[in-house]
């Protein structure tokens, strides 16, 4: 008995779930189609003016980057310890061109001018007693000729200026100490250049702006022993800077780099 009951509940489920799917197909078939709806165009209201031809130059705005067009790490041009340092020489100071920066001592320096001013004198007097030995040799060798063509009978020994006139008859140059002379010279002329040098030498130990700028950074310090490589400071122009500014590849062509801009910070 319990089987039959079984079997009719699965006939009522099985006949239940039929029904509902007949049910289902007859409203999809008969439900009704959506249909596109077509907007409907409108016209734009538009302002319009005439227009008139003139000349008008184009401009274009951007932004870059400006930098210091001189930039210079400021070193010793000599060696030495640091005698002062200027009390305006810090960072983010801005001076004049010429203004003192630092001083090496001197004193080394100051000697070495003593000494080739006393080396120059020297070989100044080694010129002069050329000059005047090359003097008497002259005076010596034109006697000499006097007499050689006096013996041969060819002149007056008395006209020594028919004498000057001959025909020498040995190298004058060597009697007239001509290569003496010569060496003494350049002995003088070494002598003023290496005089130069040291005067050069001593002013360069006074270490100065170069141009009108700003110091960024500073390494010297009272005391401290400093060589030509280095650096004591390290330094910006502020006269002259340059702008770098990206322009866009289809302004290049009306681009006028002849005419002036205008620059303003932040914008």
């Amino acid at each position: 008995m319990n089987n039959s009951i079984n079997m009719r509940q699965v006939l009522l489920l099985l006949a239940i779930l039929l029904s509902g799917i007949m049910i289902a197909v007859t409203v999809i078939k008969t439900a009704p189609k959506p249909q596109r709806n077509t907007e409907a165009k409108q016209a734009r209201l538009v302002e319009t003016i005439a227009l008139e031809r003139s000349s008008e130059r184009p401009q274009w705005m951007g932004g870059g980057e400006i930098s210091a067009a001189q930039r210079v790490q400021l070193s010793a041009q000599v060696t030495g310890r640091i005698e002062t340092v200027a009390t305006a020489a810090v960072p983010g100071a801005e001076l004049e061109k010429g203004e003192l920066l630092a001083s090496i001592e001197k004193r080394d320096y100051q000697l070495q001018v003593q000494q080739q001013r006393a080396a120059v004198i020297q070989a100044q007097a080694n010129l002069d007693l050329e000059k005047g030995q090359a003097l008497l040799a002259k005076e010596e060798y034109e006697l000499a000729v006097l007499q050689i063509k006096a013996r041969r009978g060819s002149i007056n020994p008395i006209s020594s200026k028919e004498a000057v006139d001959v025909e020498p008859v040995m190298d004058s140059s060597l009697v007239l100490r001509e290569p003496q002379i010569a060496a003494a010279k350049a002995g003088l002329k070494t002598a003023q250049a290496n005089l130069a040098l040291a005067r050069l030498n001593l002013k360069r130990t006074q270490i100065n702006m170069p141009f009108n700028g700003q110091i960024i950074s500073r390494s010297a310090n009272t005391g401290s022993q400093v060589s030509t490589n280095n650096e004591l400071f390290d330094l910006v122009a502020t006269d002259e800077f340059w702008l770098q500014v990206k322009v866009s590849q289809q302004f290049l062509p009306l681009l006028d780099s002849t005419q002036s801009v205008i620059i303003q910070q932040g914008k």
